[in-house]
């Protein structure tokens, strides 16, 4: 079998990619995955049996409470994409409160994680579909925003006065 011919395995895989391409670029992908990497290291950084028993009350429980918020809304970032602004503060909020409630946020790397994560989902804007220019007819003319129009009439429209002769 020649390594260059197009086999039916490749094409499926070329195809999967082209999915899987599209499917991660609708959506803020790189801020979901440091959120959830963040929120996992909150919440599996201190959680060994010593850390929950000697930690009554909501000392005990933060950690498992923000890293369990700040993953499950890394992965809500995935799957909503439209709500990325309020998830994104919600992430912001509780990587911060982790620093005070948790052993300093998952040392540090679960936080700063977090923050960035959150930080990309906040700046994430959807990408949008470019715009198809309508036929003229004058295609050999590059079409600009400020040229006048083609009948001699002024760009802007001009004040309307009813009492003037």
């Amino acid at each position: 079998m020649l390594l260059n011919a197009a086999t039916p395995l490749t094409g499926r895989l070329r195809t999967h990619l082209r999915r899987w391409r599209s499917w991660r670029r609708t959506r803020p992908f790189w801020g979901g995955l440091l959120t959830t990497t963040g929120g996992a290291a909150i919440l599996l950084l201190p959680a060994d049996l010593y850390t929950v028993l000697s930690l009554p009350g909501t000392a005990g429980l933060a950690g498992f409470l923000l890293g369990g918020i700040i993953t499950t809304t890394g992965l809500l970032l995935w799957y909503q994409p439209r709500h990325h602004t309020l998830l994104s503060v919600i992430i912001l909020l509780a990587a911060l409160a982790s620093f005070l409630y948790t052993n300093f946020g998952g040392f540090l790397i679960g936080m700063l994680l977090a923050l960035t994560g959150g930080s990309l989902a906040f700046a994430w804007t959807p990408a949008t579909e470019p715009a198809t220019e309508p036929a003229t007819g004058d295609a050999t003319r590059p079409s600009t925003g400020d040229a006048e129009p083609p009948s001699g009439e002024p760009s802007t429209p001009q004040p309307h006065h009813p009492h003037t002769p």
